[in-house]
């Protein structure tokens, strides 16, 4: 899937995003639709820290029925920039922080990227296919199918079905995306590969295509 000039390009859109709007349907057995509602579900902590003395002034705990985070994490550099209002990185802080996590090892990989105050994301749109993750999810299982629905930026996160299906190879995703301004994709994945991928200039061949 192509998008226009934004998922491909290595600059940051500063414009608020046309949204993706998702609807998701996984199939397979019932207990590994268990297991990928509970490995999707992330709670969080957002906290809002003053450098240099990295005092917490607020935090806040807020849970995502349907994160990417869960499928794809991210590195601990991206969620150091992302403390920071400004996007600034203190070296200090993030070597702390890896060394508490017990990933000090892999800071020196990451050196050459922490003056990058778009390496957030430059990161997530090469890992997720989105610069945020998803917003308003929700989340239902009935027997062998899992629903989900949520909106992304720009597009849907086409790298995390593809790595869910990967992970998870006996079952199958389909995912709708009605995209605001742009074309509409309904796509399926399986064994880590995508199998199929059609699109439609509106929602009345969306429909058509699908009572045939």
């Amino acid at each position: 899937m192509v998008f226009p000039n934004v998922l491909g390009g290595r600059k940051k859109v500063k414009k608020m995003p046309n949204w993706s709007f998702n609807e998701v349907r996984i199939t397979g057995p019932e207990k590994t639709l268990e297991k990928i509602a509970k490995q999707v579900r992330v709670s969080t902590m957002s906290v809002v820290h003053s450098f240099p003395n990295n005092v917490c002034h607020t935090a806040r705990i807020h849970t995502n029925e349907f994160s990417l985070e869960g499928v794809i994490p991210q590195p601990p550099i991206v969620r150091v920039q992302l403390m920071n209002d400004d996007d600034s990185i203190n070296t200090d802080v993030v070597e702390a922080f890896c060394a508490r996590h017990n990933i000090n090892t892999q800071l020196s990989n990451w050196r050459d990227r922490m003056d990058c105050a778009d390496y957030w994301y430059n990161w997530r749109t090469d890992h997720w296919g989105t610069k945020w993750d998803t917003r308003g999810a929700c989340v239902d299982m009935m027997s062998n199918e899992l629903y989900a629905s949520f909106d992304t930026a720009w597009g849907p996160p086409e790298p995390v079905f593809e790595e869910l299906s990967r992970q998870y190879p006996d079952v199958l995703i389909e995912c709708t995306a009605l995209i605001e301004g742009w074309e509409n994709y309904r796509m399926k994945w399986q064994g880590g590969q995508k199998i199929s991928e059609e699109k439609f200039l509106n929602f009345e061949d969306m429909f058509e295509q699908a009572e045939d």
